[in-house]
């Protein structure tokens, strides 16, 4: 099988969004799909392990990564900020996984507070823990409701178990908030 410019399917579709040119994603394809490193399917489209994008154009990636980024406006930094959340805000448990305060704000965007403590582990655990916790928000920061602030306590749990376990836990609590 040989992929043509005219050969674009959702599956395929990612790269040129990114910014690649007709050219060098067929012909990239073309020699992986020689080296059988790409899987086809019945219906010809390929295989490929990366996230579903949506039709956008050949140079809309930019735009579209720009949406999954976690900026530093979309952080609480200060010390105030944490307390006011948790003082005003509504209380979430997920299971022992963590705690979630959350409290409308006036900036018209979503803002996120980590709190990690020392009996979840090592430095190394804090941090694995914190990089997943800002993940997890980054990737459906754009389905909740704006201008909320979250201020999330994690939890021992959250160090030992599976990422895709507290995706999955953590993402059904922040998009059922309010």
């Amino acid at each position: 099988m040989n992929l043509y410019e005219g050969d674009i399917t959702p599956r395929t579709e990612w790269l040129l969004a990114a910014g690649a040119t007709d050219k060098s994603f067929f012909s990239r394809a073309n020699s992986l799909l020689s080296q059988q490193k790409l899987l086809q399917t019945e219906s010809s489209e390929l295989c490929l392990s990366f996230a579903f994008m949506p039709r956008m154009g050949y140079h809309a990636g930019a735009e579209w990564m720009e949406n999954f980024s976690f900026k530093k406006t979309e952080r609480l930094a200060k010390r105030p900020q944490f307390e006011n959340v948790m003082a005003e805000g509504e209380k979430k448990r997920v299971e022992r996984l963590c705690i979630i305060f959350s409290l409308p704000n006036e900036l018209d965007r979503r803002r996120l507070g980590i709190i990690a403590s020392k009996k979840i582990g090592n430095a190394v655990a804090r941090n694995r823990v914190k990089r997943r916790i800002r993940e997890i928000f980054r990737h459906i920061k754009h389905r909740m409701e704006p201008a909320l602030d979250i201020v999330v306590i994690s939890g021992k749990d959250m160090a030992k178990l599976p990422y895709r376990v507290i995706e999955k836990k953590l993402s059904n609590a922040l998009l059922t908030e309010r």
